[in-house]
């Protein structure tokens, strides 16, 4: 791009009549400059404005002649300064910032939700687990017999639950390291097509962490156990007699 600075493009219009427009490139700017999906360039008011009298003139245009235009500051904390001086002149004015901003107000909302949600998740698998612990307590009571009748303490018995709780909540957890880490990426690229200015970036907005994951796990396996704590101690109160002679 940068071989076409110091050439003369000529452009022309998409009116009925078009009028020819000679520019000479004066640098190359980055797509970030520019309104997301907008292709084009940038160019002086003057300019523009001299252009737009003799386009509408050929055409007999009534209207005003601009809906938007984009002005490009020198440097970042420029920024706030120009906005509120288009603004006190009775535009609205919008910077790239501030979409980034309402974007991430946006992720903001977004994540509490998703925690609202992962509590409740969370509860309803803890319920479940606990379910499904008192179910195996009551289809294995004879086993429990069998295991008290040729010496396991109470103690092995409540462990062995615990265990297979744990197990299962490791199985869930891993299972569900995997379908999040899948379901960053494609929120990640969801966001490179909707939101190109961020995308120019390589901002990574649903970003997978290490740390994160094997605290998750962690949890996950400590929830489990938690959970089936109760049905290993009715497991554990087996009476040997009474669990051998259970249907």
């Amino acid at each position: 791009m940068g071989r076409l600075i110091g050439t003369t493009i000529t452009f022309k219009d998409a009116a009925q009549k078009p009028v020819p427009l000679s520019l000479t490139v004066a640098g190359v700017a980055a797509d970030a400059s520019l309104p997301a999906g907008v292709a084009g360039g940038l160019a002086p008011y003057r300019l523009m404005t001299d252009h737009w009298a003799a386009a509408a003139a050929a055409n007999n245009w009534k209207t005003g002649e601009f809906t938007a235009i984009t002005l490009l500051v020198d440097s970042g904390p420029n920024v706030a300064g120009v906005r509120d001086r288009v603004q006190r002149l009775g535009f609205q004015a919008t910077a790239t910032g501030d979409q980034e901003r309402a974007f991430a107000e946006l992720l903001s909302r977004l994540r509490v939700a998703l925690i609202g949600l992962s509590v409740v998740a969370l509860f309803l698998a803890c319920l479940g687990i606990a379910n499904t612990m008192y179910t195996a307590v009551l289809e294995r009571t004879r086993e429990i017999g069998v295991l008290k009748a040729v010496g396991a303490r109470s103690r092995d018995v409540m462990l062995l639950f615990v265990a297979e709780a744990a197990v299962i909540g490791l199985a869930g957890g891993v299972i569900g390291g995997v379908v999040a880490a899948v379901l960053a990426q494609v929120g990640n690229s969801a966001v490179d097509v909707l939101v190109p200015v961020l995308a120019a970036d390589a901002v990574e907005v649903f970003r997978p962490d290490l740390f994160v994951a094997f605290a998750a796990l962690a949890l996950a396996v400590l929830l489990s156990m938690g959970s089936g704590l109760l049905p290993a101690m009715r497991a554990a109160a087996q009476q040997p007699m009474k669990a051998l002679h259970h249907e």
